[in-house]
């Protein structure tokens, strides 16, 4: 493996422009990503961090939903589907519950939260109940999660004394949530699941 990176050929052929486009359908979406992901894969080309697609099979994704009693996100779902587990410069967590960095519930990937919040209200407690890791951001402790019934996004800053910062729009564009996505569950099913 090589130590540095691959800048010889940079941009590689193909390679997008490095903004975010306004992207108009789910095809587009995935076109996108495949020439991000290629053009980085490019320019790490023989490097241990190099991009490789990782996609995962239906029985994995469900696998992992049955694990955290909730379904992912659609776009999640079919990011995961056609692409797999990722690490650029943020990293998009994997299907796998034995990776370094699985999609799991934010008490599970950060259990000194509930120290954190000893003092905090039952409702933020019951916000961070629900809220799953899908995300890790630049590998600092911060990271996104995704609400395991309304699907919306959020962003958890461990540095900041408000921690939990809703991102609506973020939902709807990255993750393609909405409200109506996912289905709603009764409290009583809520507090039953594992």
């Amino acid at each position: 493996m090589q130590e540095e990176l691959n800048t010889d050929n940079w941009p590689p052929s193909g390679c997008p422009p490095l903004s975010w486009p306004v992207l108009s359908s789910p095809l587009a979406r995935s076109a996108w990503y495949r020439a991000v992901i290629t053009a980085y894969a490019a320019l790490w080309e023989g490097h241990i961090t190099q991009a490789r697609f990782t996609p995962a099979n239906e029985a994995e994704l469900l696998d992992l939903e049955t694990r955290l009693s909730c379904t992912l996100p659609p776009a999640l779902k079919a990011y995961h589907r056609e692409f797999g587990a990722l690490s650029l410069a943020e990293k998009l967590c994997s299907i796998n519950q034995d990776s370094d960095t699985p999609i799991q519930s934010l008490l599970k990937a950060y259990p000194g939260i509930v120290d954190m919040l000893e003092h905090e209200d039952e409702q933020v407690l019951g916000l961070v109940e629900d809220l799953i890791v899908f995300g890790d951001y630049l590998g600092n402790g911060n990271m996104f999660c995704f609400h395991r019934e309304s699907g919306d996004v959020f962003y958890f800053d461990h540095d900041d004394g408000e921690m939990l910062y809703p991102h609506l729009h973020f939902s709807r564009r990255i993750s393609g949530c909405t409200n109506d996505t996912l289905p709603r569950r009764s409290t009583r099913e809520r507090r039953s699941r594992p």
